[in-house]
């Protein structure tokens, strides 16, 4: 199952779930063709590295909070 939505600029996010259970899988970006996200907890791997990045902070609800030591980004790096 695949769910669509507008993003920045009009670009397209098409975020791909699984069938089954509903879990999102990966999502594509029009803009970035090239690259796909994946979602963390579709690995199962206690010892899955931690993120180093957090991006498109502009959009975050305020309750979020990240660790300090990460390179922190309101919108996609250049």
């Amino acid at each position: 199952k695949i769910y669509v939505r507008d993003g920045q600029e009009g670009r397209k996010i098409r975020t791909h779930f699984c069938p089954t259970c509903g879990t999102t899988v990966f999502w594509e970006a029009d803009l970035r063709p090239d690259h796909i996200g994946v979602a963390v907890g579709a690995f199962h791997d206690a010892n899955f590295p931690p993120p180093t990045v957090s991006v498109w902070e502009e959009s975050k609800h305020g309750w979020i909070a990240f660790a300090h030591d990460l390179r922190h980004f309101q919108g996609m790096p250049t």
